[in-house]
């Protein structure tokens, strides 16, 4: 029987470097010492656009965090102690806890905001009443902030809706959720029930301070969440839908207060054709996470 462990270093770096999806890369680093050795991020050298891993709630272990992969359909494991019982946030590849002890205030910026995004040197971020602001933070001192443009009057914003900001292509586009918040049910308003049935997506033109509605992404698809929202270039090798978004679940009150909600969150889940506006799902399962709900980490290489 041959012992793979022992393959020569140069064949096995050789063998890393046509690997092309990250989850293989993981997987080829698992299998022993000397492969792991040979797996180091300076020998991953493919260029294909990468899905995002969608960050499980802990289970049974406290100080393990499940990582789903959308293209494999399959959960790995990694220890992360520091994330237990913390909020956590993902933003360019990075898993950010609260902790931070200094804080720039920006005065000006008051009200509820639903995301924010950094854009070619600035911050953008849009708030519930569909403004969207800039802020260009030059150092500690100066600080400069304005209203960059307003989503249409016609589009009509509700309690149920939520709104997400990011940049897609070199482009700044804003995206309207709606059915995303714990609602009365008509038949019997004792219960309470959500669900994503919609999207919509506008361009912002930072020059005119206009935006205008977008109706096809073409070869690009949009993860969004309680994350930084992210934009991924799809090709044919990508194993990811063209013209779709992938959504988490965004009803806190599903994770807060699940009786209401029949069990916990994590339901509302799934991915959204834009061209058909159909929804079909790619996980499930109920979380019934208190802190930290399912959220997009982007690979930061």
């Amino acid at each position: 029987m041959a012992n793979w462990a022992a393959l020569n270093h140069d064949l096995l770096v050789e063998i890393v470097w046509r690997i092309t999806w990250y989850d293989d890369f993981v997987a080829f680093g698992g299998v022993c010492t000397s492969w792991r050795s040979a797996a180091s991020i300076l020998n991953f050298r493919s260029k294909s656009p990468q899905m995002p891993w969608l960050m499980l709630p802990s289970k049974v272990d406290r100080n393990l965090r499940g990582f789903f992969s959308v293209t494999k359909g399959a959960t790995r494991q990694i220890i992360l102690p520091k994330a237990y019982a913390k909020k956590c946030f993902s933003s360019r590849g990075f898993l950010i806890t609260p902790g931070d002890n200094v804080w720039t205030t920006i005065d000006e910026w008051n009200g509820y905001y639903f995301d924010i995004t950094y854009f070619n040197g600035k911050f953008y971020t849009i708030n519930s009443k569909g403004t969207i602001m800039a802020c260009d933070i030059k150092d500690d001192r100066s600080i400069e902030t304005y209203t960059t443009a307003q989503l249409p009057n016609r589009i009509k914003l509700k309690d149920l809706h939520k709104l997400y900001i990011l940049e897609s292509a070199g482009k700044l586009l804003v995206v309207l959720r709606k059915g995303v918040y714990l609602h009365s049910m008509k038949e019997d308003e004792s219960k309470s029930n959500y669900g994503t049935y919609a999207f919509q997506i506008f361009e912002v033109d930072i020059c005119s301070n206009t935006c205008d509605e977008v109706k096809n992404l073409g070869k690009r698809a949009l993860f969004l969440g309680d994350n930084s929202s992210l934009s991924i270039e799809v090709l044919d090798v990508t194993r990811c839908k063209s013209n779709c978004i992938y959504f988490t679940d965004d009803c806190r009150e599903s994770y807060s207060a699940p009786c209401f909600c029949g069990g916990g969150g994590g339901k509302d889940m799934g991915i959204y054709n834009i061209q058909d506006e159909s929804i079909e799902p790619y996980i499930r399962s109920n979380f019934c996470e208190l802190v930290t709900p399912p959220l997009w980490v982007e690979q930061s290489f």
